[in-house]
């Protein structure tokens, strides 16, 4: 082989390369595509576990942990894809349902601004939207409740989640 078709054939190889990699990196799902994926697939495991009930009776982090619901489970914690603790049950505290209970929240705790303004205005699946009640952004003390009937009205767009999302923020989805 001449030293130009090395030389060609080198270039080609760098060039295959880069393209395999580029190809890699926009194919990589960003996290509040994996975080909605993760929401949808607890929310639908929940869902699944009481089909037969009349209401979520019971249900609480410990419950979604012991019965395999979430895929990130470990040492009595759930861990969603930032890292960080999600719970099940009501209200922030994710305390037991009791009997009656016609809706569940699941809470991601401890999110950054970024983390609150990607998850609060992430656009759930048709299925999932149906059943929606409510979203609420805790920050620090200030705890904001946006629905479909609201003044704060969903689905939350990217700018609405900016002027709520501060650091340290807490995000309650309520389903039915």
């Amino acid at each position: 082989m001449t030293k130009n078709k090395k030389i060609i054939a080198a270039a080609v190889s760098v060039f295959i390369i880069a393209i395999v990699i580029l190809g890699i990196f926009l194919m990589k799902p960003n996290k509040s595509s994996l975080a909605k994926l993760e929401l949808e697939n607890l929310v639908s495991s929940i869902r699944n576990s009481y089909k037969n009930s009349p209401g979520y009776w019971g249900l609480d982090t410990k419950y979604v942990i012991n019965n395999g619901l979430a895929r990130d489970a470990a040492d009595g914690k759930i861990v969603n894809i930032y890292g960080k603790t999600t719970l099940a049950g009501y209200d922030f505290a994710a305390t037991t349902l009791m009997p009656g209970s016609k809706t569940f929240d699941i809470i991601y705790e401890g999110l950054t601004k970024e983390e609150c303004i990607s998850l609060s205005s992430i656009e759930l699946s048709d299925e999932q939207k149906l059943s929606l009640i409510s979203v609420f952004i805790k920050s620090g003390d200030i705890v904001s409740e946006f629905g479909w009937g609201e003044e704060n009205k969903l689905p939350i767009s990217v700018n609405i989640a900016k002027r709520f999302c501060k650091n340290n923020n807490d995000i309650l989805w309520r389903f039915e």
